[in-house]
């Protein structure tokens, strides 16, 4: 195994490196953020949006509810002869 000295420019290469890759992790770690702040707006756009949803089919059910009652009121009354003119 061979000792290598550490000349200046050795040195300098390796602060360039250092340097370098700090700047690289600094980048990693803002992208990391701004994807952490990118995934909590979707989440909160998916939270909204499943509100909607919900009520949306709260409302059809209703709307279900209220068509089956007046089905049945239009076929009872059809079934009744005494309020039907036509037989």
């Amino acid at each position: 195994m061979t000792v290598e000295r550490w000349d200046d420019d050795r040195l300098d290469r390796l602060a360039s490196m250092v340097e370098s890759n700090a700047r690289v992790i600094q980048a990693l770690a803002n992208a990391a953020a701004e994807a952490r702040e990118e995934r909590q707006q979707i989440l909160q756009l998916i939270a909204q949006q499943q509100a909607s949803i919900d009520r949306q089919q709260e409302e059809i059910r209703g709307l279900q509810t209220e068509n089956r009652r007046l089905i049945d009121s239009i076929l009872n009354q059809r079934d009744r002869p005494e309020d039907n003119p036509s037989n």
